[in-house]
């Protein structure tokens, strides 16, 4: 009995895990498309390298390095969970809702780095362009003449007819004549409540192929 227990245990463990890993890989998937897009989140964890916000109407999280977080020196408060600017005085925590935009996504590692909206715009700075002063031409120089050559007999135009090629419209984005604000974030729910079931059913599997293995070996 107890090895059955440590054995049932350990599957569910591993069964856990891949479901973790799938809904992680969907997620990245998903906001793989969406780079460089911007959309609202809220601040679901601090930490000392950042901060973690999870979006509106997706549940997707992802991480806003401390590097990122405009140009200013940011200190964290363990006992508060808050990052609080030294110059600024601009402090975040949890429950603030904040616009980001998606920086980048790793598959590999499944990670996704998000930016605040207009964080670098006060660095940039542009330079006056330089007026351009004309040339002086020495006085001495001189053009050289220009020989003129014969002028040529013009050839008669030709008519060329056009066809008029007649573009197919487009159809018509279901999203937008449904009007549901929230059809985007339907479809990638259902995309990810899609994928964890194919993984659910991979482990079941996988499960009756091992109990099947041990009652064969028990009847021999």
């Amino acid at each position: 009995m107890l090895q059955f227990g440590e054995q049932t245990s350990l599957t569910e463990r591993r069964a856990d895990d891949a479901t973790r890993d799938v809904m992680d890989f969907l997620k990245c998937e998903y906001m793989r498309t969406h780079v460089g897009e911007e959309f609202t989140g809220v601040v679901s964890a601090v930490t000392g390298f950042g901060l973690f916000i999870q979006l509106k109407d997706l549940y997707i999280e992802g991480l806003i390095h401390v590097t990122n977080l405009n140009s200013d020196y940011y200190t964290f408060d363990p006992v508060r969970l808050r990052l609080t600017g030294e110059r600024s005085g601009k402090s975040y925590c949890m429950g603030d809702e904040v616009n980001i935009i998606v920086a980048s996504v790793d598959l590999e590692q499944r990670k996704i780095d998000f930016e605040l909206v207009g964080a670098n715009n006060g660095d940039v700075r542009r330079k006056p362009a330089k007026k351009s002063t004309p040339r002086k031409k020495p006085a001495g120089s001189k053009k050289a003449p220009r020989s003129r050559k014969p002028a040529l007999p013009a050839s008669p135009e030709r008519t060329v007819r056009k066809r008029s090629i007649i573009s197919p419209s487009p159809a018509p984005d279901p999203e937008q004549t449904s009007g549901d604000p929230f059809a985007g974030a339907k479809k990638a729910k259902k995309q990810l409540m899609d994928g964890l079931k194919k993984a659910a059913n991979k482990i079941r599997k996988v499960k009756s192929k091992k109990a099947g293995k041990k009652k064969s070996g028990k009847n021999k």
